[in-house]
């Protein structure tokens, strides 16, 4: 293929899939890969709405790293453009990849400077995507580890752009070439101890020495696993209509859900999972779902937990939430009404209202107290003849079990008149006339 090709990238058509966009930034190591890509986007640049940027991140983990920084300083003087410069520890957790840690550390730094729809250009080019495909099938990835890396996609609250991944790194290198564009060549990239440097400086070599064309197939490759993987997310959103609850997008009903075919299920679980923004569980973890949290018995309360989240059954549904933190019930709290309560699971606050709520006049000279369930608490609702316990209440609003010790009560002078935002004892009712505190319960 002809590297002046390159010098024609068509930026207009990939910022047409993108509504809207603010200020464009460059990644920018100042390796072969990104210094092309800076040169590229600073010629099209009248093809953007917004100034051009370039931004670097210095991980502190290479003795050069000032000398690098240095550099990317002067070559972005040189185009006039713009650099930010970024300062991280990517220095690894032990059992954590360095690679991996630095690409998180970098991303996370990156992400904390953008804006909403700000654009993220990086250099990732067909070896990169063709390295990516080889290390996730080493690892035993599905269809989504094996798809290709997408030329646009949402990144935190703006967007990632790949504007090469049509070219591979000798058509980079070429260009620079051309150029004369001055870059730099780390030589840790050289340390094939590293699983993607051994993919590129071994196992590639070989590939594409028996087979020429290797880079462009394994490429082709990845992209056919993402057009299945639009398959399934299509298919996983029809499935949702009928199965994810629309008033809590992290509930859904399982009698529902054990209707669809045992693989639909399993991908409308992904699907759910990660539309909920919830770390997507890997394989073992999907299969215990429906192998255990589902057919366990009905007065079981199952749950399943990864990484920070986890999965719980009441009744006929499924809960996902992040992972509940422990509670200290015999806490017991004085509140004044008038001011927002902190809770260590959640924020108490009250309104003022007219005819609803906790009557005014029964706060007045009264103590309030927060407290939570002990067990065998009654209440003595408006309409009703008798009190009811908080457990039968709690069943027949169909409260799951573990948000109901979470539940502050209310207490007036000792005595129970309201339960968070759910019931109100008749004798702590505001009248229809009456000034009343309407209250709310927030909880995280």
């Amino acid at each position: 293929m002809n590297t002046a090709i390159i010098q024609s990238i068509d930026i207009q058509s990939l910022l047409s899939r993108i509504p809207a966009y603010g200020i464009c930034r460059v990644a920018y190591s100042g390796g072969i890969d990104s210094t092309a890509l800076l040169h590229i986007l600073y010629r099209q640049r009248q093809q953007l709405s917004s100034p051009l940027r370039a931004v670097h991140v210095d991980h502190q983990l290479h003795p050069h790293s000032r000398e690098w920084t240095q550099h990317c300083q002067q070559q972005c003087e040189k185009l006039g453009i713009d650099l930010q410069v970024i300062t991280v520890d990517a220095s690894p957790p032990r059992g954590e990849s360095p690679e991996a840690w630095a690409r998180k550390m970098r991303y996370e730094a990156i992400c904390r400077q953008m804006n909403d729809n700000d654009i993220l250009f990086t250099a990732h080019n067909k070896d990169d995507q063709a390295e990516t495909l080889l290390l996730q099938l080493v690892r035993g990835a599905g269809p989504e580890g094996l798809a290709s890396m997408p030329e646009v996609r949402h990144m935190h609250t703006g967007w990632l752009v790949r504007p090469l991944l049509q070219y591979s790194k000798e058509q980079l290198r070429e260009y620079n070439r051309q150029h004369k564009l001055e870059w730099i060549e780390d030589s840790s990239n050289q340390e094939t101890r590293m699983d993607r440097n051994y993919l590129r400086h071994v196992v590639m070599p070989a590939l594409v020495s028996r087979w020429p064309g290797a880079l462009h197939t394994i490429s082709r490759s990845a992209r056919h696993q993402a057009e299945l993987m639009q398959i399934a997310r299509e298919m996983a959103e029809t499935d949702s209509r009928d199965v994810v609850s629309d008033t809590d997008r992290k509930t859904l009903c399982i009698r529902r859900l054990q209707l669809l075919s045992d693989t639909r299920q399993k991908n409308l679980l992904r699907y759910w999972i990660k539309s909920n923004q919830f770390p997507l569980p890997g394989r073992h973890i999907i299969n215990r779902i429906l192998s255990e949290v589902i057919p366990a018995r009905p007065d079981a309360l199952p749950c399943l937990q990864w990484n920070g989240a986890e999965i719980r059954r009441y009744r006929d549904r499924l809960y996902l939430m992040e992972k509940l933190p422990a509670i200290d019930n015999s806490i017991c709290l004085n509140w004044n009404i008038k001011q927002e309560l902190q809770l260590p699971h959640g924020c108490l606050r009250a309104d003022r209202c007219m005819g609803d709520g906790i009557s005014d006049g029964r706060l007045q000279n009264h103590v309030l107290t927060v407290a939570f369930r002990q067990g065998g608490e009654t209440i003595h609702l408006p309409g009703r003849q008798h009190k009811q316990t908080l457990k039968k209440l709690f069943q027949e609003a169909d409260i799951p079990v573990w948000q109901r010790d979470r539940l502050p009560l209310l207490y007036i002078d000792g005595k129970l008149a309201a339960v968070s935002n759910h019931w109100i004892d008749r004798d702590f009712q505001a009248g229809t006339d009456e000034g009343g505190w309407k209250i709310s319960f927030r909880t995280g």
